[in-house]
């Protein structure tokens, strides 16, 4: 274990707790309709309803996205420097994804 390592676990493993904490307020219809957290659409952002709406129907999708970040994190504390990065793609892809995902779902339930 390198400290490259701990870098990256610690980062994957934050962004994971960040993202899951995310979807939890947004289930619990709680995520305020804020500047920087949330997504941020304009569809969404039209109305506090809109917004409450959409994150509900998102937040199953927002808190599966976390765990790309937590299984990435886990893997880079035993990985060799090498592999950290060819970890760190298929855990971006998967990330993206989800959001994506979530985001059509939050778009489907405001219409």
């Amino acid at each position: 274990m390198t400290i490259f390592s701990i870098i990256m676990a610690a980062t994957w493993l934050i962004a994971g707790v960040c993202v899951l904490m995310v979807g939890i307020k947004a289930g619990q219809g709680t995520l305020a309709k804020n500047k920087l957290i949330g997504i941020r659409t304009p569809e969404l952002l039209a109305s506090e309803e809109a917004w409450f709406k959409g994150h509900k129907a998102a937040s199953p999708y927002l808190k599966i996205s976390s765990v790309p970040l937590f299984i990435g994190g886990i893997i880079c504390l035993f990985a060799d420097d090498d592999l950290i990065g060819w970890v760190s793609i298929p855990v971006v892809v998967l990330l993206t994804i989800m959001i994506l995902i979530s985001s059509k779902k939050a778009h489907s339930s405001i219409k």
